[in-house]
């Protein structure tokens, strides 16, 4: 764990594009390109633990959403907080793209919550970040993803 630099983040997505046209063009994921079918299906209950067991960082005031269209898990479920071990950063909806759809996550990341027995450290033994919210590393996550998404044929035009 790096004390005092920022956390790295996984598991953040671009909008939809027809919802929130304002932000289209974000470097950041598509995680429909991101589901594997199986993916780590035999550690697939402690990756959904751990993801769950996160300490919060940072809230929101809205509700996410699921960017699978035709998914009707409600806003609630998806959460509005940001959940730590303190070296990675998800959002509280990640179990979600991970249960439901089989999005696939960093080995790194995977490898995190190993050393960690499966259970994120106690709250006290994150490292702190200093005053304020914590920083977020975007860079990990959005090159890893760009070498792992795979964009169905129906989406090419």
């Amino acid at each position: 764990m790096a004390v005092g630099g920022p956390l790295k983040v996984v598991g953040y997505w671009r909008p939809n594009d027809d919802w929130d046209a304002w932000r289209a063009g974000s470097e950041l994921p598509d995680p429909r390109w991101l589901a594997r079918r199986g993916w780590r299906l035999r550690e697939r209950r402690q990756v959904l633990s751990y993801l769950r067991a996160g300490h919060t960082c940072a809230a929101c005031a809205g509700y996410s959403y699921c960017r699978f269209w035709l998914c009707w898990t409600r806003p609630p479920q998806m959460g509005s907080r940001d959940l730590t071990d303190g070296e990675w950063v998800w959002p509280q909806g990640l179990a979600h793209y991970v249960e439901r759809h089989w999005v696939c996550l960093p080995d790194e990341f995977i490898e995190a919550m190993q050393s960690n027995d499966w259970r994120p450290p106690p709250q006290g033994e994150c490292p702190v970040r200093g005053a304020g919210a914590p920083s977020y590393d975007l860079s990990f996550w959005v090159a890893w993803a760009r070498r792992q998404q795979i964009r169905p044929w129906y989406w090419i035009w």
